[in-house]
């Protein structure tokens, strides 16, 4: 996992995680439709069956690709907690990927500036790719964000007192 210093600050100082939450019946419909392969990128199927006016050709490669079919705002599917649910959600979703495929997947969190309401996105790592964002300089982005290809330790974040 790899967060920014925004991401940071908000993981530190502006959250707390008080009950044990468990994804909602629309994010676990989400993930339990599975991927699908099309024209070589890979898709949560649930935004796949969505974006069938959407052509691959529009973008420059192929994350580009996946990451604007398989974005959501979680906002959309639940009512309260959005990073906490945002964060179990990224776990459940890779999970449920590295049973699908060995291919390495990374998750993007990115909080709005303004009112921290998250945007969730999903793509593959290809080393003839660069990555959605820059890894490098994540700092240099106004939201906060965080990607991660492996489970995230939520206790680091929620356990605080």
């Amino acid at each position: 996992m790899i967060a920014n210093n925004k991401m940071i600050d908000v993981l530190n100082n502006h959250f707390s995680f008080e009950k044990k939450i468990y994804l909602s019946k629309n994010l676990i419909e989400i993930l339990n439709e599975g991927f699908v392969t099309y024209n070589g990128c890979y898709f949560m199927k649930y935004f796949f069956n969505f974006s069938n006016n959407i052509k691959d050709k529009t973008f420059k490669d192929k994350v580009s690709y996946e990451c604007f079919v398989n974005s959501f705002h979680m906002d959309d599917y639940i009512t309260d907690n959005y990073l906490s649910y945002s964060i179990i959600f990224c776990n459940a979703l890779l999970k449920e990927w590295y049973k699908y495929s060995n291919l390495q997947a990374k998750v993007i969190i990115s909080l709005d500036d303004e009112d921290l309401s998250p945007t969730i996105k999903f793509y593959i790592h290809r080393e003839n790719e660069l990555d959605f964002l820059n890894e490098n300089k994540l700092d240099d982005y106004i939201q906060p964000i965080l990607i991660s290809s492996k489970e995230i330790d939520y206790n680091l974040f929620f356990n605080k007192k």
